[in-house]
């Protein structure tokens, strides 16, 4: 069923499993944690690897993608704005 999102209205966001990293001076094997936010209306999406679901991790997850839309903001009129010249 299709949904109707208004801009700026919803940003869905999930954790899954991450790929395995590989610690460069020891070797070891460490899981990661997948975050994932989707907008709603736009379908932009932003995914990072965590280490952990911890709060600090969980914190800067969601602050993380804001910061990058800002930048898709102004680069995406930055476009249009070249397209229009």
């Amino acid at each position: 069923m299709r949904q109707e999102h208004r801009a700026g209205e919803k940003v869905f966001v999930d954790y899954c499993g991450g790929p395995a990293i590989v610690d460069q001076e020891t070797g070891e094997v460490r899981p990661t944690q997948m975050f994932v936010a989707v907008w709603g209306a736009s379908n932009y999406t932003f995914a990072e690897a965590t280490l952990t679901q911890s709060l600090p991790h969980w914190t800067s997850s969601h602050v993380r993608p804001w910061n990058i839309s800002a930048v898709l903001r102004v680069s995406s009129s930055l476009t249009i704005s070249r397209a229009a010249l």
